[in-house]
């Protein structure tokens, strides 16, 4: 029989339900969206947004154990309509990446 893992099992972090507000931070306007799991390699969230996989992007949000506030930059690595999964960058980040916000202004 085959040895089977789970995909936990094959992450390199743990995931942890973060279901809190988040603000992906752009050179012209804020983007407001909603996190749903993060870990220390990268989030998971929903945005009203166009942004390119591929592109770098700084978020902020409350980390979901301490309660602390967290900026940090990531890369748009998957996306499915408004779902974004970014992975967290170590360096900093030199320019601003173009995105914008299919969502009216208010």
């Amino acid at each position: 029989m085959a040895d089977r893992t789970t995909s936990q099992d094959r992450r390199r972090w743990r995931r942890h339900w973060l279901r809190a507000p988040v603000r992906i931070v752009s050179q012209e306007h804020p983007i407001d969206g909603f996190g749903l799991r993060v870990s220390e390699g990268g989030i998971f969230l929903f945005a009203v947004a166009d942004i390119a996989p591929g592109a770098l992007v700084e978020v902020e949000f409350t980390k979901p154990h301490s309660g602390e506030r967290s900026r940090r930059w990531g890369v748009v690595r998957n996306r499915v309509v408004y779902l974004y999964g970014l992975e967290f960058v170590r360096d900093e980040q030199p320019e601003w990446v173009e995105c914008s916000a299919e969502a009216a202004r208010t």
